[in-house]
């Protein structure tokens, strides 16, 4: 069952590799990568950079939780622990993200691809 929760999951995969320049979830194949993130790993932002404030960290492993109820339930709760979250580094910006290059899995290859 989707809900708001399921969509801020998808946002919360977009701004990790937005601020820290990879994928939160990686793995070699299709089901591999199911499987990684059924089981929740990732490597919290402020092991990037350790400039990037504990809050943010918090603020992913909520938006990431494996279960829903765990997860924020509002668009405007999420976005405001984020501002929260990015309040004490004012004007200063971490290093943060190289480059993201284009290294996106090249599907077709795959026996087994997302429909």
């Amino acid at each position: 069952d989707s809900d708001i929760r399921t969509a801020l999951w998808a946002i919360a995969v977009v701004t990790y590799r937005l601020l820290c320049g990879a994928r939160p979830f990686e793995a070699e194949d299709f089901p591999s990568l199911c499987f990684t993130i059924l089981q929740g790993e990732y490597s919290p932002p402020s092991t990037f950079d350790p400039a990037w404030p504990p809050a943010l960290d918090q603020w992913f492993a909520r938006c990431f939780h494996l279960e829903p109820e765990g997860r924020f339930s509002s668009a405007y709760e999420a976005v405001h622990q984020l501002q929260l979250a990015l309040a004490p580094l004012g004007d200063h910006q971490p290093a943060g993200a190289p480059p993201v290059e284009d290294d996106e899995p090249d599907w077709e290859d795959q026996k087994t691809r997302p429909r």
